[in-house]
Order: C-alpha cells, then structure tokens, then sequence
C-alpha cells in the first residue's frame, strides 16, 4: 500500500491482489474483524462480484475475553500504528503484554477493533518464533484532515 493512501485506491489494490488470489484457486478468504458491521459489509460486497466467500471466525467474541485468551496460548503481539488523537505515539511498536493492557485507557479497543491501534499478530511457524526488531517510527498526516494523526512503527525480520 502506498503512504497515505485513499480508501479508494486500498479498493482498487485489494481487488487487484484479490483477483490474483482467486486465479490461483482461492475461494474463501478469513478476516479478524469482530463486531464492526460497517467493516464486514464492505468485505461482503468487496468479494462478492469476485466470487470469494468472506469468513469471520472471531466475529462477536468479545475482545477483552479474546486478548488475553491469546496471549495465554504463547502468541505474541505487537502495535504497528496507533491514532494519535486516541493514544500517545509511544503505544506503537510496544508489544502487546498485561503491562500493555494494564497501561491501554478504557476506551480503547484492546484488539484495535475501532482503529484505534492496528496490532501485527505474531504466531509461531513451524514451531519457530518469528524473530524481528522495531525499526523507524514514522507520523503520517490524516489524508483528509492534514492534520498528523498516526504513528506506525516499522518492524524488521531478524536472525537474532
């Protein structure tokens, strides 16, 4: 996706990347959202005239119940953006631990459900932690506002 881009041009960029998935026999795809309608109405109607059926596993588990849950079976977590009309810049690139959640205002979705933080959900492949470091921070504008809104914190695959 490029720096500040549109809503319109994510949709052409998904349904270019989604076409490309369904010529390789993909037919369903799997989201996380968990209650947002208008999300999972856009997904619908995004990957219906393609052809691909939308699954929600998670769909209205509660999201408290649902981070911890997570956290208790190993997996690790880590913010990549925050909104920083909700949260100050220093939330992203934290790793999502009890302290994290201990340290989250009420108010903000701990799942990152109202776009408040975009969590990266790291799992264990092949019985191996995936390894990286956080890298540059970068504020980006609000593409409607102007006004510096988000933070995002580049993470970087290391060995080490």
């Amino acid at each position: 996706m490029p720096e500040q881009c549109s809503n319109e041009k994510y949709g052409e960029i998904m349904i270019k990347e989604i076409n490309a998935m369904k010529e390789l026999g993909v037919d369903h795809i799997a989201f996380g959202d968990l209650f947002l309608e208008d999300v999972r109405r856009y997904r619908e109607e995004m990957l219906k005239p393609v052809g691909i059926t939308p699954i929600f596993p998670l769909w209205g588990i509660n999201t408290s119940e649902l981070i911890y849950r997570f956290l208790s079976l190993g997996y690790r977590t880590i913010t990549t953006c925050v909104d920083m009309t909700q949260l100050p810049e220093g939330f992203s690139g934290r790793e999502i631990t009890q302290q994290f959640l201990e340290d989250l205002p009420v108010e903000v979705d701990p799942c990152g459900e109202n776009g408040n933080i975009i969590p990266l959900f790291l799992m264990a492949l092949y019985l191996e932690a995936i390894q990286f470091k956080t890298g540059e921070k970068k504020l980006t504008n609000d593409i409607y506002t102007g006004q510096m809104r988000f933070c995002y914190t580049d993470l970087i695959p290391s060995k080490e």
